[in-house]
């Protein structure tokens, strides 16, 4: 592999080949995390790599992996614990994704200087060099660790710095994180894309107004400068009809990531596999897959096998 050169301009990470900052791991907080994890292992096949349990701290963690796919599941046992604080406000979810950076110390220091609020150490890394965290919306945060890190670092998330990467022999060929789908308020839309622009270097690559129906909504899609990392934002219309964006918005209780998609070489094949483990998916109306063609041209997966619900 040719060698990368990184500078840190305005708090932009600028690469010589495009290369640069990835999802190191997501990290979701659980309130039963053994049958979470067999959730993931089972269903979605996802390998245990590392455990850990603090009874003082009152917390429990579970490290998985598929592919470049990192989760670390965690569940809090104290009622002050964030984990459990979490779970309180917003049932299960997304709370913290660890991006991994050239340079973990630089980009940390160039989102603080570009305003991003500092967010306390998590108890997924620990070491001298695991409190690189910020806030990013809701109670959602963001680290960052880079090689260094890996090799300071300890706690149930350092054995996904350090594990395999490479594809699974077998299983449904979940290859990494494709991108994130956050909810937020309508006010908060434009300082979200504007958080990700200038405190973590990224750029606004899409943007569109959906409206189905009486219903509408605002999506705007930022990418870090390497593209292995997306969010894509969206927002209600407040003058449209109350949607599924609301829905979300009120049963979460607040701003919050949606879902995580993954990526797969064979997604039509990855559904399949998934279905005969019990992995229920959601079927999409119809009319979704007419007006898709107008948006987008698949690549691999034919529109037919996507509308049948193997896709």
């Amino acid at each position: 592999m040719p060698p990368r050169l990184y500078t840190w301009i305005n708090g932009k990470c600028r690469t010589d080949d495009g290369g640069g900052m990835e999802t190191a791991f997501v990290e979701i907080y659980v309130d039963d995390l053994k049958r979470s994890v067999q959730e993931w292992t089972d269903g979605f096949g996802f390998r245990q790599v590392a455990t850990a349990r603090c009874d003082a701290g009152g917390w429990a963690s579970a490290a998985l992996r598929q592919g470049r796919i990192g989760l670390v599941l965690t569940q809090g046992f104290l009622d002050e614990h964030p984990a459990q604080l979490y779970v309180s406000l917003h049932g299960t979810g997304v709370a913290h994704i660890a991006l991994r950076t050239p340079d973990a110390d630089a980009a940390h220091a160039a989102s603080l200087a570009a305003g991003a609020r500092p967010a306390p150490a998590l108890d997924s890394l620990r070491g001298s060099r695991a409190g690189l965290c910020v806030a990013a919306f809701g109670d959602v945060v963001h680290s960052y660790v880079d090689d260094a890190t890996a090799r300071d670092v300890t706690g149930v998330a350092a054995a996904l710095l350090h594990d395999d990467q490479t594809p699974e022999a077998a299983g449904p060929g979940l290859t990494r994180v494709d991108h994130f789908a956050v909810c937020l308020a309508s006010s908060r839309l434009d300082a979200a894309v504007a958080f990700y622009r200038d405190a973590l270097g990224f750029r606004e690559i899409f943007q569109e107004f959906i409206t189905v129906g009486p219903q509408a909504m605002r999506s705007r899609v930022v990418q870090s400068p390497s593209g292995l990392v997306t969010f894509t934002i969206i927002a209600p219309e407040p003058d449209a009809v109350p949607g599924q964006i609301d829905d979300f918005l009120k049963q979460h209780g607040g701003d919050g990531i949606q879902h995580v998609a993954f990526a797969s070489d064979d997604a039509v094949s990855a559904v399949r596999t998934l279905t005969d483990r019990g992995v229920r998916f959601l079927r999409a109306p119809g009319s979704y897959y007419e007006l898709l063609t107008q948006r987008v041209t698949p690549k691999s997966a034919p529109l037919p096998s996507c509308a049948s619900g193997t896709c």
